[in-house]
């Protein structure tokens, strides 16, 4: 989820200037600019800047409202553990992976930059994670990775670019979206490095 931002080619060029046709970056940061204005002498642009956040929350039955989970943080895609003690999410708008015990303590961050992710479950054991995602301008791969932390291992799907992803209820298989389809073609794969499904 990378930020939107502004580049600028120079138009003039003189005897002491040479002119570059490559472009200036004019923006940088976590923040998005959009509706870019100029001046009314041209010697400025004024551009809306917004970071998107989100917060995290659940239902209260006694009270009727909801009210913050984990501290009300921004996440997406939260998922809990079978077994119900643990709970991964996606940090937003950074998207890395997390998880923690399901009233916040042993929080622990299992992916960082350059990995960006978009979608993650938890084994039926509970014993793994996997994730779609992967490096900026790069298809998206499926990932397992402990819940503990440690280095993803990809799984043999280069030819798809993955998006939302489930477990069979064996454990032996994912199967997930080809976001690259125009369709969202579904596919799935082994948990084994050699065997397809």
């Amino acid at each position: 989820m990378q930020p939107l931002g502004y580049l600028a080619l120079p138009e003039k060029s003189d005897v002491f200037h040479k002119i570059s046709h490559e472009p200036v970056r004019l923006t940088a940061g976590p923040m998005s600019f959009r509706a870019p204005q100029p001046s009314a002498d041209g010697k400025r642009i004024f551009v809306v800047g917004e970071q998107q956040r989100a917060e995290l929350v659940r239902y209260d039955l006694k009270s009727r409202q909801f009210v913050p989970y984990l501290g009300g943080l921004s996440a997406y895609c939260v998922q809990f553990s079978p077994d119900g003690k643990w709970v991964s999410y996606i940090s937003y708008p950074e998207a890395n992976l997390w998880r923690s015990r399901v009233d916040g303590t042993d929080r622990l961050q299992l992916t960082s930059e350059p990995m960006f992710v978009v979608w993650s479950a938890w084994s039926p054991d509970g014993r793994q994670l996997t994730f779609s995602g992967g490096p900026p301008g790069k298809k998206q791969q499926i990932y397992l990775l402990s819940p503990e932390g440690g280095t993803p291992r990809s799984l043999p799907a280069a030819t798809f670019n993955a998006g939302r992803l489930s477990w069979s209820p064996d454990g032996n298989s994912i199967i997930f979206h080809d976001a690259s389809s125009p369709n969202y073609t579904s596919c799935g794969c082994g948990t084994s490095a050699h065997k397809w499904s």
